[in-house]
């Protein structure tokens, strides 16, 4: 026994523990466990407990196999980017505990490889498979017997049709959290069937837009319990659509993409009344007519906003800068991507008037490319806030106090000034 193995064996296993607890999990499982028997006992009493996400630009599938097969007692596994992830199943159907299972952009994952997760892995509540391109309506099938199934997400799974929707919304019974995200042919038919059979239980829904029209965003207002709710591609929601989304009380979290058909009236009234006043992020990019009225509303109705989102809302100007800054005193996100008619002058405020706001993103305004001297003295009077611009990249404080502008920039005068 080494001289420093015997002192540490000498410290509360209570300190122990907490040593390991700055290692990764295949730091333990490879290099610390080995060591010796109270090691390796004390490393796998703690990693029982412990979520494991591994990513195949990181770690080699062979070193994940031998962490796994340490680890029958893990509850929540990620893999994430693995080629032939069948290889993995025999360690993870030995995961007789697992609960949630993240299997992200991998490939060869088809019915066959989710049978024996419903036979082995009873206890699963949570099932990620997004960007998996061979999940279809058989991987489907075989994952509605799930029966504890609360979580899953499919977004990107290009396979998946109006059919499987229709089972997902027919068979699991347990459902709160579905992600369709990206899923082109979706349309209003299997939408509604699961809005009919799990309205009571859903808390977050992701949507692809694309086909789907105020038939089922109207709908949506008998999910009342929902948290999160999300439209990308909204091209074909309209004004009584969006209004009626405005009933679900309790939402937290709402993104409405490239709704560009959506009015100026109907936007303000959506804001309009204390209904949206818990949102903590909002996300209306592109939503064209959302302007400096609809600005000043959102901001009286949403408070406690941390993260917003007003990419390419073209009408928005400085006078609903002026409301976000002195209305939204809690954010730490601003995304104004796209604004042309801003140039930012309320922007000295930033340090005064949100204190919390750590990113500020300004790619592609035109009219704040000329401001890179107001840009440099917000920075300096808020250190820990990083702008990005199209011209000047980003925008933040380095530790010797000196602003970095652009680092992709050679021609920037600070940055020429530094490195001198």
């Amino acid at each position: 026994m080494t001289s420093l193995q015997d002192r540490l064996d000498r410290l509360p296993a209570e300190l122990i523990n907490k040593i390991f607890s700055y290692f990764a999990p295949e730091e333990l499982c490879l290099s610390i466990a080995p060591v010796c028997k109270k090691w390796h006992q004390m490393v796998y009493n703690t990693i029982v407990w412990q979520p494991l996400y591994f990513n195949g630009n990181n770690i080699q599938t062979e070193k994940v196999l031998q962490i796994l097969g340490r680890t029958f007692c893990v509850q929540k596994l990620g893999l994430k980017k693995y080629e032939e992830c069948w290889k993995f199943m025999f360690p993870i159907i030995n995961c007789p505990f697992l609960r949630s299972l993240h299997l992200s952009w991998c490939s060869g994952i088809n019915w066959c490889v989710i049978l024996p997760l419903r036979i082995h892995c009873p206890l699963l509540e949570e099932l990620n498979l997004e960007g998996c391109k061979t999940i279809d309506y058989s991987a489907i099938y075989q994952i509605v017997q799930l029966k504890k199934l609360k979580k899953l997400n499919l977004s990107h799974c290009k396979l998946i049709k109006d059919n499987s929707i229709v089972l997902i919304a027919n068979e699991c019974s347990h459902l709160q959290e579905l992600n369709i995200d990206e899923i082109e042919f979706i349309y209003n038919s299997s939408v509604l069937t699961l809005i009919e059979k799990r309205k009571s239980n859903l808390k977050k829904l992701y949507l692809d837009g694309w086909y789907l029209t105020d038939i089922s965003y109207e709908a949506l207002e008998h999910c009342s319990n929902l948290t999160d709710l999300s439209v990308s591609y909204a091209l074909h929601m309209l004004d009584h659509g969006l209004v009626a989304i405005k009933n679900l009380k309790f939402l937290q979290h709402l993104t409405i993409r490239n709704g560009r058909d959506l009015t100026k009236a109907s936007l303000i009234k959506t804001f309009q009344g204390p209904n949206l006043q818990n949102l903590k992020r909002l996300d209306l990019h592109s939503c064209y007519y959302f302007n400096d009225e609809a600005v000043e509303e959102m901001t009286k109705c949403c408070p406690s906003l941390k993260d917003l989102t007003l990419d390419f809302c073209f009408e928005i100007t400085d006078k609903g800068l002026h409301s976000i800054i002195f209305g939204c005193k809690y954010l730490e996100v601003l995304s104004l991507a796209g604004l042309r008619n801003i140039t930012g002058v309320c922007f000295t405020h930033i340090p005064i008037c949100l204190p919390k706001l750590v990113s500020l993103k300004l790619e592609n305004c035109p009219r704040m490319d000329v401001q890179k001297e107001l840009l440099n003295n917000i920075v300096n009077n808020k250190p820990d806030l990083q702008i990005s611009t199209s011209t000047f990249g980003s925008i933040f404080l380095e530790k010797d106090s000196v602003p970095v502008i652009c680092q992709f920039n050679p021609e920037c005068p600070l940055c020429e000034q530094k490195s001198t």
